[in-house]
């Protein structure tokens, strides 16, 4: 066992237990609760020793990084949205819709949740509880609004000219020296795109390397990371949904699977680190075998809640 206080080793614990913890809910709720605002870094002793009590092994702190300006406003504006936002809290305010915590503007925590600082001193006081830190990873979009759109565009899925406009579900218009470009909504590729998205191109090596780098900053300040939707970047799930559009649209093409590729690079600095996946269609063993130590098992869940334990 882990020295308390050290980083937790959670790839040694044979049946480990998460507990989800919305962040962004539980900053809001501690600070209306109390005289002064609460951050990351000053939740309450009382209550991480109560998180201790329940025998976790580790908290993911659901929703920690920053949400950009654009995807907070589509949050706010889409009525099927506002209707749902109403009927789970009637009476809310316009600033009580914060935009989704998987439209990632920048791994980040922001100011009000206490920074990078704040993110530190939680991990810490985790620690020393012998409680291990998970944090969010998503590999396959970006916030519409992330500094890489205008920068590198061909780090993303584009369409043809005019595309934006015959499939708005799709895709969004991105104004570029070359001119209006169209840019692909992440999604999945059963559903329409998520509005306040920007598919990534992990075929496009330079994206590739943009994103493993991402990946290895968070890795520094956790334990582990839950990665979002991680079938959808597998090589024949990404050109199965994108078609002719996977194609890399400027740049060069990377080889083998991003998984494989990216959970070897952290490793090498962080042997102990601890990668989760989120994962449906059956798709949980060739995860397990890119690196990943746990997978979701929607085939029980499914069954659990639909047809009785």
């Amino acid at each position: 066992m882990a020295k308390k206080g050290s980083p937790i080793n959670l790839r040694t614990i044979a049946h480990p237990v998460l507990y989800e913890v919305n962040a962004r809910v539980l900053i809001r709720e501690l600070s209306d609760s109390s005289k002064d605002p609460v951050t990351l870094g000053t939740i309450p002793n009382a209550l991480l020793d109560e998180w201790a009590s329940l025998g976790i092994h580790a908290v993911w702190m659901m929703g920690v990084w920053s949400s950009g300006p654009e995807g907070i406003a589509i949050a706010r504006s889409d009525e099927s949205l506002r209707s749902v936002y109403a009927s789970v809290l009637p009476g809310y305010r316009e600033s009580d819709v914060a935009g989704s915590p998987y439209a990632i503007y920048a791994y980040e925590v922001s100011k009000h949740m206490g920074g990078e600082k704040g993110l530190k001193q939680l991990r810490t006081r985790l620690a020393e509880r012998g409680i291990g830190l998970v944090l969010d990873f998503v590999p396959n979009h970006t916030a519409r609004d992330h500094p890489w759109v205008k920068a590198h565009p061909e780090y993303y899925v584009q369409g043809h000219a005019g595309e934006e406009m015959e499939r708005p579900d799709l895709f969004f218009p991105l104004k570029s020296k070359s001119g209006t470009l169209a840019i692909a909504m992440g999604r999945d590729p059963s559903y329409a795109g998520w509005t306040d998205t920007a598919q990534l191109n992990v075929g496009n090596r330079a994206a590739r390397k943009a994103l493993i780098d991402t990946l290895q900053d968070v890795s520094r300040l956790s334990d582990g990371v839950r990665c979002d939707m991680a079938m959808l970047v597998l090589k024949g799930v990404f050109e199965k949904t994108w078609s002719e559009r996977s194609a890399v649209s400027g740049g060069s093409q990377a080889e083998g699977e991003f998984w494989d590729e990216a959970i070897k690079k952290v490793r090498s600095e962080f042997p102990n680190f601890l990668f989760i996946a989120e994962a449906y269609w059956n798709m949980e063993w060739d995860l397990q075998q890119l690196g990943f130590d746990y997978t979701y098992d929607k085939t029980l869940v499914d069954r659990l809640k639909h047809e009785g334990a």
